[in-house]
């Protein structure tokens, strides 16, 4: 069984002309609309606090800041001096190549292991660019004892990044209510987060650089090349009406998950649903994700093997934006390395719904994160599934 694997990466943010390579004149860019401020002057580091990693990594050129260099080890993000709380901050991103990024905003209240204390909207070219990665990362023993529910947690589109143009990400933090676009497409209408997840304490906003990363088709350590330009911010206060515009519901943010509804109603359908229903085990860690997967999927007899990608294969069509492709993968492993037993339903404890949430990820301060990869397994059948491939990374300030 061959084990090909495909990174994904996370996504940056923008301002400007979105979705386009043509570059504009030095003097028409860094230029804060009305009612902003400039966080970057487009000449200097003015404004930023930069670790000696950080300095190292980060060039201007041209009004534009770029990181195209390798980064060995976590800490080299860009941090601003001043701390925000309620805010719009805009600004454009362009990744030259695959790549992987954020933006960190807010302090998070649960202490979560391998994260930081910091919200992180995530960038990547693959895999579904700008999730939370606050709910990615939570515990599940904190989501069964906060009762977290899915109406609770954040649904966003799919959309990968184009590689090589600009694309531009407007962000709208007030109070725990956030909104998100991105080259004018809404990605959160007002999305509030749980009392006990976000401070309202102000926080310094940072643009992540990522560690290198290694898959095929990107030779063994790419990376992760990132830039920006036009970031602007424009402080809220906590009763601006401005803020509390809504977006179309259509338009994006707190859609429905769509579903194949044919496909609903095939044999294996029902087991998949009861399968979403079941407890991860205890021994899970999706900070180790790709270890767990390494470590019992070579237990799995053939018949198992083709079993587990036959129902990965449905699961995927059935329910393509599943919000946890990590965690479904995992189930359906489990669930057939039992023969394909599932628990009785007086037996079964109530799941704080922790599948919607893999859509990737990445670092924070003297902390952990990680970046995502597409890893492709191939069975003798000639069947293939695809799983996320959660790679641990620490990062520091």
């Amino acid at each position: 069984m061959a084990l090909i694997l495909l990174l994904l990466f996370p996504f940056c943010a923008a301002t400007g002309q979105s979705g386009t390579s043509r570059t504009p004149s030095v003097k028409a860019l860094n230029v804060p609309p009305p009612g902003f401020t400039a966080l970057f002057n487009g000449r200097d580091f003015t404004g930023w606090r930069l670790s000696a990693k950080a300095k190292k990594m980060w060039v201007i050129e041209d009004g534009v800041l770029k990181s195209p260099g390798l980064l060995e080890e976590w800490g080299a993000d860009l941090v601003t001096e001043k701390e925000y709380r309620d805010f719009v901050l805009m600004l454009d991103f362009r990744m030259p190549a695959i790549s992987d990024s954020g933006i960190m905003f807010r302090r998070i209240i649960p202490k979560i292991p391998n994260f930081g204390d910091q919200e992180q909207f995530n960038l990547r070219s693959r895999g579904g660019m700008g999730h939370l990665e606050s709910f990615y990362f939570l515990p599940h023993g904190i989501a069964r004892r906060m009762t977290l529910t899915e109406e609770q947690e954040p649904k966003v589109p799919h959309i990968d990044p184009e590689v090589g143009v600009w694309h531009t990400v407007k962000l709208t933090m007030q109070g725990r209510t956030l909104s998100a676009e991105y080259d004018g497409q809404v990605l959160y209408d007002r999305f509030t987060y749980p009392n006990w997840m976000m401070s309202l304490e102000p926080a310094p906003i940072r643009l992540q650089k990522h560690v290198f990363v290694s898959g095929e088709g990107l030779g063994q350590r790419n990376p992760c090349p990132i830039e920006f330009r036009n970031i602007f911010i424009k402080v809220l206060d906590p009763s601006d009406p401005t803020a509390a515009v809504r977006f179309p519901a259509q338009q994006g943010g707190r859609r429905e998950r769509q579903t194949n509804q044919p496909l609903m109603k095939s044999r294996d359908a029902e087991p998949l649903a009861r399968i979403d229903k079941t407890e991860l085990l205890p021994d899970y860690d999706p900070a180790k994700h790709q270890e767990y997967v390494d470590q019992h999927w070579p237990k799995l007899s053939p018949e198992q093997v083709k079993r587990a990608i036959q129902l990965w294969k449905l699961k995927q069509e059935i329910d393509p934006d599943m919000p946890n492709r990590g965690f479904s993968f995992v189930k359906i492993m489990t669930y057939v390395a039992k023969g394909e037993s599932l628990p009785a339903e007086n037996d079964k404890q109530k799941t704080p719904n922790m599948n919607d949430r893999a859509k990737s990820h990445k670092g924070k301060t003297p902390e952990s994160r990680s970046s995502i990869l597409f890893t492709t397994l191939e069975n003798a059948a000639g069947l293939e599934i695809a799983e996320l491939r959660l790679v641990p990374s620490t990062r520091e300030e």
